[in-house]
């Protein structure tokens, strides 16, 4: 990614081209073929160091976008870390979040009940994870790619899943808080995943 280092350098070269563009510029010996020649040169530096600045430009505006959503996901995983312990027993809730990243599904698995692993092929991450590791039990996908996952608690799902798609950039669902885990319902009209 682009940083002080890379902007120093670049205005290092930037300086270096200039001057030596001035210099051919400021030559009074030069032959009319020869001022031609330099025009030529003069427009190419110029095109040069336009491609630079762009170059550079969209590596910092690409690194500023990366940066933003790796906050959100922390922000997102913080705040959905350990929900079923928030909850009290008995206690039903509807909880809404705000989606990070360009998300387009939320998974949350119930490890207490059989998964078919078949569903989830068109997204092989996720698929390995649920057969080897099950550590992660929140999957946030985009498209078929799994963007970020992570250990959110013990889930009661009625189903051995909840997809979730968000709605105006949110997620909502009932949180119910039970013994040692946390009955995760969707709410009716929210939208369900294909």
């Amino acid at each position: 990614f682009y940083d002080s280092k890379d902007h120093t350098i670049l205005q290092n070269i930037l300086q270096q081209i200039i001057k030596h563009i001035n210099k051919l510029h400021n030559n009074k010996i030069m032959h009319k073929k020869s001022q031609l020649g330099s025009e030529v040169f003069k427009y190419m530096m110029i095109a040069l160091i336009a491609g630079i600045i762009l170059i550079f430009g969209y590596m910092m505006f690409k690194s500023v976008l990366q940066k933003g959503c790796t906050a959100e996901l922390t922000d997102f995983t913080a705040n959905f870390k350990n929900i079923d312990k928030s909850s009290r027993f008995g206690e039903r809730e509807l909880k809404e979040y705000s989606v990070p990243c360009n998300v387009n599904k939320i998974y949350l698995f119930d490890f207490s009940k059989s998964i078919n692993y078949a569903q989830f092929t068109q997204s092989p991450v996720m698929e390995e994870s649920l057969r080897t590791s099950k550590s992660d039990n929140v999957f946030l996908v985009e498209g078929n790619k799994v963007v970020h996952s992570f250990y959110a608690g013990n889930f009661q799902i009625e189903d051995s899943y909840l997809c979730l798609k968000p709605a105006s950039g949110k997620i909502s669902f009932f949180a119910e808080g039970a013994r040692d885990s946390l009955r995760i319902s969707r709410p009716e009209g929210h939208p369900a995943c294909a």
